[in-house]
Formats: structure tokens, sequence, C-alpha cells
């Protein structure tokens, strides 16, 4: 067998592939560029006659030339007819990562875009040629041709490189490279007026033409018109009909949707963020850091509280009021040992309501105060306490209309000793009665979480009623809340969208402006009137990725475990009848669920010929307080049995599958799962774990929030009294029974989980001689997600390691340390 060494890549028998069949266009009638020109050296202004980064065309789509339409064309008889300027285009699909030669013949000069990017085209004695090293993937190949001739040629155009090489005319793009995952189009503040005449949002997208991410802020009407583009600003909300816009470097600005003008109301505000807006629309209630002076520490840095540890606990914020007619700013709190987490406006404007965190001895360590500031005298009171904790506060401040009653978000329960031992972070609607002085769980045991709530600002309360995002399983829906005894009902909205991520609703409660997406329709932007029940899509702002990526629709394959709970899973399965498929199992396995949104990873897999299945175990929110509760005091035991039950259930029904190819991942506590289960089962043929932890005594004692996640994850169990369980749950002191091929990814600067953690397993496995890589990603934090490029590098490290011991192709993961 011949073998070939290029750039690092190892191949066989190279594979030789005609294209028979492409788009084709011209003449254009411009004076054609003769011989090969040096791209570099052209002018800046210069256009070509097509974008090169162009997606999709089809047969019969046609270009005026100023006076002359030029038909696209799909044709197998590529032949330039006479002197001028032709097109063509096509897709190549590579198999596997591989060097591929391309030679075209028959152009007299050849400019070569893939994917919009300009190529090194070189002279052959054929015609012109390009050497491309191309990873796995679908390519769009856009290729300029100059004839300098009035007698006709025949293009055409051949690849070699590894078997799986195929031209496909109309492929749709297969995301098998993750740099295409920066094409997704996202959207977050979200804001829309008092009837929904107006809204606005912030937009994130991909610049094919300058290869960057960029965002714009806009404001349309209700009919879904351009006010404003590129506003100087994030969208905050709506004060009446002037839009409220964060700027750069502390600045808050009005900007008047009626006239264009835009007007600043704050500079140099450090820290700033929108507790609320009044009715009227003219007082403006926010927390700030400007004017704060805290001592900055020495290197020597003094500890002598545990808090100190907690990166987030941070005492600068200072409740402020501001009226936008006049300008007069008001300062209502003051910096304590204390950390400020929500306000709202008491239903009459008389009063300003405000939660904050305070330590306290003994566990849960922190509490949650519950304040009133009269707006009149300046009188502050503590209404009420309630033990939190640090993971999950009392936030999300809402206040009905009977003036009896504050509605909040916060845990389940009370916490700490005596009490019941909770997932925290299955967050609860609250309800504070004023009169009484007293907290009540009103949200039902039964149902989901409102963590959506609290990402959005809900539950609010327009025209008189309660509206919240609830955590429906691995959805969010919008409910409307109406009280009752024991705990208040809920109405759900059916909204477009399996899975609301964002949004904003009218002070009329007459519509909703929101963001969704399900797993395999990436984010879009929608309108729902709430009277007629009626949704528009104002704004697909993915169009462009759907109509060109070939997505992978999951199925559920969600099943009922014997001990009676239902364990909500989904599978991508892709479409290769002619083979067995290798699988990828995910999980999180901590106390949130896996959401039902487009998930780039994913679709990353299963265009890579994976099947990828999705499971949501025991612990997580969403699913109800019994099901959350696994989680707390139960690390690994409850989801690990789950995540195996579904995976059996999953391989029995599906025998396309191969049973004995199955690698599995996870984050964070993920990544813990990964290697918990590793060390209880040799059944997986690979395994990654990214950020995890490795033993829970190290992380309780050095991660961030190692102690107050830990105290809620741990059920109240310290190393100190509790060493038989750490030692048994940890992968550490498990090391022994761990044989499956691990790969460890961390970031060197991740204070959540500390690298240690990885390092440490790395070392132990290394001894007893297991198979076991680490890389380490310097400056990133958890996540490692700090630049697209290292998201990119360690989602692609993740593949290589499947493809080497699922696929036995370690072609690319070997090249990439060379």
């Amino acid at each position: 067998m011949n073998w070939l060494l290029f750039l690092g890549f190892v191949f066989s028998q190279p594979q030789l592939t005609t294209m028979s069949e492409a788009y084709f266009i011209g003449p254009f009638e411009k004076a054609p560029v003769t011989g090969d020109v040096d791209w570099l050296e052209l002018k800046t202004d210069w256009q070509p006659e097509i974008p090169p980064m162009i997606q999709h065309v089809q047969s019969g789509d046609q270009i005026d030339t100023g006076g002359k339409l030029l038909t696209w064309q799909k044709t197998d008889a590529m032949v330039l007819k006479k002197a001028g300027i032709y097109w063509v285009l096509t897709c190549l699909w590579n198999e596997r990562a591989c060097k591929v030669e391309l030679e075209m013949k028959g152009a007299d000069a050849v400019q070569l875009y893939v994917d919009g990017d300009l190529e090194p085209v070189s002279p052959s004695p054929q015609g012109h040629c390009a050497t491309l090293p191309l990873p796995r993937g679908t390519y769009r190949l856009a290729i300029r041709l100059t004839s300098n001739s009035d007698q006709p040629n025949a293009f055409s155009l051949t690849a070699k490189g590894e078997k799986g090489l195929a031209f496909r005319v109309d492929e749709k793009i297969r995301p098998a490279r993750f740099s295409r995952m920066r094409e997704i189009a996202t959207a977050g503040n979200l804001a829309i007026s008092k009837t929904g005449r107006y809204y606005a949002r912030k937009r994130t997208s991909y610049d094919r033409q300058n290869q960057k991410r960029s965002s714009a802020a806009a404001c349309f009407d209700h009919q879904g018109n351009l006010i404003a583009a590129n506003l100087p600003g994030s969208p905050l909300g709506f004060a009446g009909e002037k839009l409220l816009l964060q700027g750069k470097k502390g600045r808050v600005l009005l900007y008047d949707v009626k006239s264009g003008k835009t007007a600043q109301i704050l500079k140099g505000e450090t820290g700033f963020k929108l507790l609320e807006i009044n009715k009227k629309g003219n007082l403006l209630l926010f927390s700030s850091s400007k004017g704060v002076h805290i001592k900055a520490p020495k290197a020597e840095h003094r500890h002598i509280h545990s808090r100190q540890t907690v990166t987030d606990y941070q005492v600068n914020q200072v409740l402020w009021l501001l009226d936008l007619h006049t300008g007069y700013r008001r300062q209502l709190t003051a910096v304590g040992d204390y950390v400020l987490d929500s306000a709202c406006f008491s239903h009459n404007q008389a009063n300003v309501f405000y939660t904050v965190s305070v330590p306290m001895q003994p566990r849960p360590w922190f509490k949650g105060q519950l304040h009133s500031v009269d707006l009149k005298t300046g009188q502050d009171d503590i209404l009420g306490e309630y033990h939190t904790g640090w993971e999950v506060r009392l936030c999300d401040l809402a206040a009905l209309p009977d003036g009896k009653t504050l509605l909040m978000t916060g845990p389940p329960g009370e916490t700490g000793a005596g009490k019941p031992e909770r997932n925290v972070y299955n967050r609860q609607l609250l309800a504070f009665d004023l009169k009484e002085r007293r907290f009540k769980r009103i949200s039902s045991p039964e149902s989901g979480s409102f963590n959506a709530s609290h990402a959005n600002g809900f539950p609010q309360v327009v025209a008189d009623r309660v509206f919240a995002l609830m955590d429906v399983g691995s959805t969010a829906k919008l409910v409307e809340l109406m009280p009752g005894e024991p705990y208040w009902s809920e109405k759900h909205y059916n909204t477009e969208g399996k899975t609301i991520q964002a949004a904003a609703i009218s002070a009329d409660g007459n519509y909703l402006y929101y963001k969704a997406s399900s797993q395999s329709k990436p984010a879009f932007l929608a309108l729902a009137n709430l009277q007629s029940g009626s949704t528009q899509v104002v704004e697909n702002i993915n169009s462009d990725l759907e109509a060109n990526w070939k997505i992978v629709k999951p199925v559920d394959v969600s099943v009922q475990h014997e001990k009676g709970h239902t364990i909500e899973a989904w599978a991508y399965i892709p479409d290769t009848p002619d083979r067995k498929i290798p699988l990828v199992l995910y999980y999180y396995g901590g106390a949130s669920p896996t959401d039902s949104v487009f998930n780039g990873t994913h679709q990353f897999f299963a265009a890579n010929g994976y099947a990828v299945l999705v499971v949501n175990p025991r612990g997580a929110y969403g699913f109800g307080d019994s099901y959350a509760d696994c989680h707390a005091g139960d690390w690994g035991s409850a989801s690990s049995q789950d995540i195996l039950f579904v995976l059996d259930a999953f391989l029995e029904k599906t025998p396309q599958v191969d049973s004995e190819r199955v690698g599995i991942y996870g984050g964070s506590y993920g990544g813990f799962m990964t290697e918990y289960l590793v060390s209880i089962t040799d059944r997986f043929a690979a395994a990654v774990s990214l950020f995890g932890i490795s033993d829970l005594s190290s992380y309780w004692g050095e991660g961030v929030w190692g102690w107050t996640y830990g105290d809620m994850a741990l059920g109240g169990k310290t190393p100190m009294f509790d060493e038989d369980y750490m030692v048994e749950r940890s992968p550490l002191f498990r090391a022994e029974h761990i044989h499956t091929p691990l790969l460890l990814l961390h970031g060197e600067a991740d204070l959540n989980v500390r690298p240690e953690e990885s390092m440490q397993l790395f070392t132990a496995l290394k001894m007893l001689n297991r198979p076991v890589e680490m890389v380490l990603f310097p400056g990133e934090d958890h996540g490692i997600s700090g630049t697209f490029e290292n998201r990119e590098k360690h989602r692609t490290m993740i593949l290589e390691w499947f493809d080497k011991y699922l696929k036995g192709h370690d072609e690319a993961w070997q090249s990439r340390w060379r």
C-alpha cells in the first residue's frame, strides 16, 4: 500500500473524482483578466461579478449585468464559448481529513474560492491546480474562470484525495467543521413598548465579508418595519415611547422613537443594572457601583471570612432612583456586608422593596432579607428573612395590585439545619404577605421551574395579571398565574418554537416579543398576540442557515424507568443506511437539564456520522420537586443509573447504532459524570471530560463555588465528617477501575473547577498506565470558550478523540500534535 505524508496527515491510496455537474453562468461582458493574477495586488475596490461566499443558486436564477441578463444553468457541459468571465458553483464533500488536490482545465485564468475564501492557485501542465488540506466536511466551491479566446473550450474539474471524496452540486452544507458554528445568529436585550407598537433587540451574527461576528441593536414598529438600525447601545426597556439603551463606558441613553433623537441620562455608571421602570415611565430604579469606594486588597490579601473566596460576593452595588424628567437621582441604600439582589416599586409607587443576601452562621451560610424603603421619609425596614444559601437567592421582585403581596423567585424551600435537602436550582415562585410578614411558596411541587423567569426579569405584573416563564422539562413556556390554594394555577400559552430563550411583555399584557428555538430550528424572533393567540415570526435571524445547512432532526426516545419516573431523552440519528453508526452519549447530570434548543455541537457530531443521544437524568429541575431533589446529596448515583438505563433502552430499539462503539462526554458536573461513569463500567469505547471534578473534597475547598454549590449537591456533607462518602464518589479514588481511553480538557485559569481536578486524575491514570491524555488551555476559564477559536479547538478535539477510538481514524488527532 502506498502512503502519503502531508502536513502531518498519513493517507492510503488516493481516490480521483471528477465533477460531473455544476451551476454555470457567463460570459460576463467585461475585459478579461489575462494570465495568472496575484490577487493580493488588485485594487481594494475591485469586486467580483458574484459574491464568492454565495450560499445557493437555482437553475434559472438571473443576474443583471447592466442591460443584459445572464442565467444560471445546472449542467454537465461547462463550455467557455467565447472570451469573458464565467463562474462555476459546486460542493465538495470530504469524508475524512486529508490533502485534496484540485485540477482545473480549460480556462486561461482561474480564481478559486472555498467557502468564500480565496485560495492560492498555481499553473500546471494541464491547466491550473490547488492543493488544500481539508478537514472532514462540505465545502462550497466558487470558481471564477477567464477565457481569452473566442474558440469554445470545455472546463473540467477533478479532485484527488481520500476515499469518500465526492462532488455534490445540490448538497446542503453538513456542519462537519465546528467553524460553521460562528454562522449561527443570536439575539437578546429584547424590549417592547407599552402597547406593543414598538419593539427592539440586539442581534449578533457572522459577517462573512469581514470574517468576524458583530452586534447591532435595532428598533421596529409592530408591522416589522425598521425604524432605527445601529442604535448606540443595547436595549433595556421602554419608558413610555422612549427606548432605554445601555451604551459603552457606563453610558445610559434614551432614544426617542418618534423624533429619532438620543439623549444621555447617565454616564460613567459602572456596574449599571436596570431593575424597573415605573408605570408612568418617569422613574428609573437601578443599581450601580458609581461613587462606591472599596479599599483594594493588598497583594497579600487577608481572608477572614469564607465568603471572601466567592468571587461574585460583590458588596459595591447601591440602589438608586432617577427621575427621567428632572435628572434628579437619589441613593436609596448604603454599602454594607451584603449583596443587592433585586428591587421593585410598590404598586402605589410610595415604596421601593429590595432584597439582599446576608452572611449567617450556621448553615446554609447565607440568608435573604426583604427590605422596604419609604420614598417619602427614607425609612428602611426589614420585612422578613428567608434562609436561601448562596446559589439561588430572592430575586425578580414584583408587586401585586392588591398592595398586600410581593412575588419573587427563590429556592423551593428554606435550607439549612433541620430542613429537607433540596435542589435549590429548582427555582420556584414565592409570595410575601406584607400584612402578616411571611413567605409562602405558591408554585406547585408538581410544576416546572422558574429559572427562565429569572433570566428574563419575570414574573411580571402587567394589566393586573401575572406572567412568568416556566421551565417545563427541557423547554421554557409562557404561563399566566392565577391565585389559588394551596398553590396558584397556571394557564399555558402556546407560542411558536419549542423553547423561549428570551422575552419581553408589553405593559398592557397583550403582546409577547420573544426569541425561541428547538433542537432542529435555530433561534428566531416572534411576536405573539396573547389575546388572539396568534404568533408571527417577525425576524428569522437564521434563515440562510436553515436554507443551506443539512440539519438532523432528533427523535424522542424518552423512557419510563422501572422505578416509575420518566427520563427525558432525544437522539439525532444521521442517515447512513449502509453501515452501523457509532454513538456519542451526552448528559449534564447535575442540577439543570439540557435545554431543548438548537445545539450546534450535537449537529456537528451528527454531520460527522455519529448518532447523538441526549439524556436528562434525575436531579434536573423542570420535572417537579421529587425529580430535582434527587440531586441534593447524591453525587453520581441516581443520575448514572438513569443514563445507563436510557442507553440500554435506546440501543435495544435502535439496531442501526453500534453498541460496541459508544463514546461519552460532558462538562463541569457532566465532566465529573464522565469520570464517574468510566469508573463503574468499561462498556464505553472512549470518553471526554471537560473541566470536570475528580475529587469532591478538593473541589469543595478550592473551587470558587465549591463549598456553596457543594453545600447543596453534597447535602451538607463535608470532608471533615464524611470522608468515606468523598472517597466513594470521587473518580480520583476510583482511578484503578478506569480502563476507558479518557481525554481531559481544562482551562488553566478555571476558577470554578480548578485545572488540578484534571491534573490529579491524569497523574493517577498515567501511574496506572491507562490510556489518558490531557490538554490544558492557557488563559481559559470554566467552559474553555473565552474565544471562539478555543471553543472550536476543544470541540474539534472531542470529535478527533472519538474518531480515533470509535472509527479507527486517528490521523486528525495525531496530525494536530505534529
